[in-house]
């Protein structure tokens, strides 16, 4: 099984296409689009919908904003639960799914990027995470937030102790489990003066640590950035060989007792959200 999440920068217009066939030759089960576009986002999601991606969900927004969208070629249906405090805060930055054949939850993110709403949004993502149990989740997309002194080099991001609080929450940094200490850049900010951009590692997925297991691979895509189809990389993660017999497992070992989920020791050292763009 794999999931892609990318922010496409209003992807639309002439980009739509050659973004239309990025994203089609992945092959996901599961797309997160961050930055869509009332004008231009359906646009791309009806082109890849009709290469099969049946079930599609976006969160809510304001004509002008810049938003979020989920496309799925598996069965999945939005979480049945009343939304979480942190979604109340930013609505158009948190859709929850639930994948029907095996009751975990996909999170797609896209969270503010700027100004008070910073910390409070992954403060009271991390007391959710923290107050959670069942069922299994896998959360991902442009969270505009990083480990201080780990995504960045030299910069303090801004989202107070809350994004680092979800490694204690029991989820795990799925990048970070497969790459250690590398430093890899999703994000540039703009150069200054003849001063090159600073880079930022702000595009992630965490899973429970169940779900974590069956993970094979969590990687990054800088090409799409190069090449001016976005200004972000793109996030693939792929589960273990067998998708569906790996899903049948994880069902049955949801009510085991939990294991300590995998730390970086860079997952000390800080909190996270930098600003950039007003969007």
């Amino acid at each position: 099984m794999r999931l892609v999440s990318w922010n496409i920068l209003a992807g639309g217009g002439r980009r739509c296409g050659t973004i239309r066939a990025r994203l089609l030759e992945c092959d996901a089960d599961v797309i997160v689009l961050q930055e869509t576009v009332s004008t231009r986002g359906p646009d791309l999601c009806h082109q890849i919908a009709r290469a099969g991606y049946e079930y599609r969900f976006s969160a809510p927004r304001g004509p002008q904003e810049r938003g979020l969208c989920l496309l799925s070629r598996l069965p999945v249906r939005r979480a049945r639960e009343p939304l979480p405090r942190h979604a109340g805060l930013y609505p158009r930055g948190w859709l929850e799914v639930e994948l029907v054949t095996s009751g975990w939850r996909i999170a797609a993110v896209y969270a503010p990027a700027e100004g008070p709403l910073v910390p409070a949004f992954w403060n009271a993502a991390a007391e959710w995470v923290a107050g959670r149990a069942h069922p299994p989740l896998l959360m991902l997309g442009d969270f505009n937030a990083g480990m201080s002194g780990v995504d960045a080099v030299a910069y303090r991001f801004k989202a107070g102790p809350g994004f680092a609080r979800l490694a204690d929450g029991g989820l795990v940094d799925l990048w970070r489990q497969e790459h250690g200490a590398k430093q890899e850049y999703t994000w540039f900010s703009r150069p200054q003066r003849g001063a090159p951009g600073r880079g930022f590692r702000i595009d992630h997925a965490f899973a429970s640590c169940r779900l974590a297991e069956l993970v094979t691979d969590c990687r990054y895509d800088h090409q799409v950035r190069e090449r001016g189809l976005s200004d972000h990389s793109m996030l693939l993660v792929d589960l273990g060989a067998g998708g569906t017999g790996n899903l049948e497992r994880l069902r049955e070992r949801q009510h085991e007792p939990s294991r300590e989920p995998r730390r970086s020791p860079m997952l000390e050292q800080a909190e996270g959200s930098h600003t950039r763009r007003t969007r």
